[in-house]
């Protein structure tokens, strides 16, 4: 169970439970509940927090560092650390639920190609696998939140989570704890 998600804005009052990413924070009860549940039903739980590289200057940070700088640079550092400690903070107040979080600082695993193609800087080399976890579905420059079913060895088990909008202008609801439990049962089912 993998879980791509908007980890913590630096100006938290102007979010969702300090999330950047409204979508991820209305989406997280699905993946808390199924955290709960299947923890110890042999159902690996990866939380991977990513922060806002398309629009950091909405959410509090300097704006051009997480893609554009070098994980070398002290500004990116400095920019990184805050990140994660923000998102840490989320965590330790159980709004982000899980025992353990990774991070995508450069936004590899669902990295929009498109966006680079208009022109966003970025400081690192283009890996062939960067972007791989970017739904085609999903039209959304970041596509947060995505729940993606895995085997232990990375084979994709069902298709991607994504797409549900809890935003004014955009509202949809493509899929449920309903569905996302329906899959991950059948995986199981054909597992034993």
């Amino acid at each position: 169970y993998l879980l791509l998600f908007g980890g913590a804005s630096a100006s938290p009052v102007e979010t969702y439970g300090g999330i950047w990413c409204n979508d991820s924070f209305n989406d997280l009860p699905i993946s808390n509940y199924l955290y709960l549940k299947y923890r110890e039903a042999g159902v690996t739980f990866v939380a991977v927090a990513c922060p806002p590289v398309y629009s950091e200057q909405d959410y509090g940070y300097p704006g051009d560092t997480f893609l554009a700088l070098p994980e070398t640079s002290e500004d990116w550092r400095q920019a990184f650390e805050s990140f994660v400690q923000a998102t840490y903070d989320l965590q330790n107040t159980h709004v982000i639920p899980f025992d353990k979080i990774y991070f995508d600082p450069k936004f590899r695993l669902m990295f929009n190609h498109q966006k680079l193609a208009n022109g966003v800087a970025f400081s690192d080399s283009i890996l062939a696998w960067m972007g791989k976890l970017k739904p085609c579905s999903d039209k959304q420059s970041h596509s947060l939140p995505a729940i993606w079913l895995l085997s232990p060895n990375g084979k994709v088990l069902h298709e991607p989570f994504v797409g549900n909008r809890y935003g004014i202008s955009t509202q949809r609801i493509v899929f449920t704890v309903r569905e996302v439990e329906a899959a991950l049962e059948n995986i199981l089912k054909a597992k034993n």
